[in-house]
């Protein structure tokens, strides 16, 4: 039995704007204060520098194994 891969056969990646991909990280953060405070909605949740860079780490590391093909998305 014969399997047809759909395959480019190279990628062409195309440069992004440096702001605009600020803009959606921001975005990003912002909805998830939103949706970690919703879930702790009896407790006052402080946000700190510590815990937006952990969530910017987390935000990298998850893009980069969608890329890997290590997660799926939903």
């Amino acid at each position: 039995m014969l399997l047809l891969c759909f395959q480019p056969e190279q990628l062409v990646y195309v440069e992004t704007d440096a702001a605009e991909t600020k803009r959606l990280q921001q975005k990003i953060e912002i909805e998830l204060k939103k949706k970690i405070a919703e879930w702790r909605a009896r407790y006052v949740t402080r946000w700190n520098r510590y815990c937006i860079q952990a969530f910017r780490r987390l935000l990298l590391q998850s893009v980069l194994d969608l890329q890997c093909g290590l997660m799926s998305v939903v």
